[in-house]
C-alpha cells in the first residue's frame, strides 16, 4: 500500500483555523491543547509536530486571522475603482468580516493588545506595529487615489489613516466593555458615513 502523502502545510493551516475558533470560544487561559486537537480531528501529539507550546500556536493562530482581513479587505476594495465608493467598501469589508469569527475573537483581542504592547525580550511577538502598518497602508492607498482624482480633500493620509484605524479599535474596546452599548456593525456603518462625508470636496 502506498503511504499517504500528508500536505504539511495543508495540516497546520487546518490546525490553525480549528485553533481560532478554540480560542475565540474559550479564550486563552482556558483553552487547551486537547480542544484544539479535538476541534481539528486529530491527535493532541500531531499539534506538537508543528507548535511547539500554546503560546506560539496562539500567536500563528493571530497572524492567520490578521491575515485572512487584509486579504478580505484587499479583495473587497481592489474590485472599486472610485475612491469614494472604495472607501465605504473599505468599512463595508470590515462590516462583512464581523460576519465570521472577528466577533467572539473579540473578547480576548484585549488580551492580545496588552502582550504586544509588553515588549517580550524587546519585541512584540504579536508584530501588532505590522499588523497596524498594513492597515494604514490599504486606507492610505485609498486617500492618495482619491485625493489625485479631485475626490477628497488634500488631508495628510497617514494622520487620516491613523485616525480611522485609531477609531476603530476604539469602538471595538467600548463594545468588549459594554455589549449593550451600541451595535458594532451599526457603529461602523455611521463611522464610516461621517469620515467619508467630511473627506468628499463638495461638487
Amino acid at each position: 500500500m502506498t503511504p499517504k502523502i500528508v500536505d504539511k502545510e495543508e495540516k497546520r493551516n487546518h490546525i490553525l483555523e480549528a485553533a481560532i475558533k478554540v480560542f475565540a470560544k474559550l479564550g486563552l487561559p482556558n483553552a487547551k491543547m486537547m480542544h484544539i486537537a479535538e476541534a481539528a480531528g486529530i491527535g493532541k501529539g500531531t499539534i506538537y509536530e508543528y507548535f511547539k507550546s500554546k503560546e506560539e500556536l496562539f500567536i500563528a493562530a493571530f497572524h492567520t486571522f490578521v491575515k485572512q482581513a487584509g486579504d478580505h479587505i484587499q479583495k473587497r476594495t481592489s474590485k472599486v475603482d472610485d475612491p469614494v465608493r472604495r472607501l465605504h467598501a473599505y468599512f463595508n469589508a470590515w462590516t462583512d468580516f464581523l460576519s465570521t469569527d472577528f466577533l467572539e475573537f473579540a473578547d480576548i483581542m484585549l488580551d492580545i493588545w496588552a502582550s504586544g504592547l509588553r515588549l517580550h525580550e524587546g519585541q512584540d511577538k504579536f508584530h501588532l506595529g505590522d499588523m497596524y502598518r498594513m492597515y494604514r497602508v490599504q486606507i492610505i492607498e485609498i486617500l492618495d487615489d482619491g485625493i489625485r482624482k479631485g475626490k477628497f480633500k488634500a488631508v495628510n493620509t497617514t494622520i487620516t489613516a491613523s485616525i480611522i484605524i485609531g477609531t476603530l479599535d476604539g469602538l471595538m474596546i467600548q463594545w468588549i466593555m459594554d455589549r449593550n452599548l451600541y451595535q458594532f456593525k451599526e457603529a461602523i456603518a455611521q463611522l464610516a458615513d461621517i469620515i467619508v462625508d467630511g473627506l468628499t470636496k463638495d461638487k
